[in-house]
């Protein structure tokens, strides 16, 4: 299901809103990466972390708006770099498993010719293993007759 099938799902103004929101934000994936992962555990102390950072809040580097809006473009210029990298990475991914996939395929038509064959000799064989017994009754029967005689 598409992002549009979806969102033809639900007809109320606020989550029409709501996912009007994650359309556009869905036009301009961005890929986060995460720096570390914060032990649940650690809640317990959040008192003490909160006292902690409002005291060296006054020591705090405060960015201007231009310095974070560069910070974000050069982001998402890294990360476009990755996700092309990515795109690139698979693609030739993509190019080898079609190439072994016609390489298996020739490998079966190979395999296919060969037991044809085989089928073949295998029938001809038979043909003349039928062939020969009954050559071999008839000299039987033949060579009995010549025995009554003497």
């Amino acid at each position: 299901m598409g992002i549009t099938q979806f969102f033809g799902l639900f007809k109320d103004s606020i989550t029409q809103e709501v996912l009007e929101i994650i359309k556009q934000d869905w036009k301009n994936l961005v890929l986060v990466e995460m720096e570390g992962l914060r032990d649940p555990s650690a809640s317990e102390g959040y008192a003490r972390w909160r006292d902690l950072a409002t005291s060296t809040m006054a020591c705090v580097e405060v960015k201007s708006p231009q310095t974070v809006e560069e910070s974000i473009k050069r982001k998402r210029v890294n990360n476009k770099e990755e996700l092309r990298r990515q795109v690139e990475k698979l693609q030739t991914e993509l190019r080898k498993s079609r190439k072994d996939k016609a390489m298996l395929e020739e490998m079966m038509l190979e395999r296919d010719k060969r037991k044809a064959f085989l089928d073949e000799q295998i029938q001809f064989r038979d043909a003349r293993i039928i062939k020969l017994e009954l050559k071999l009754g008839k000299e039987k029967i033949v060579g009995e007759e010549n025995e009554k005689e003497r």
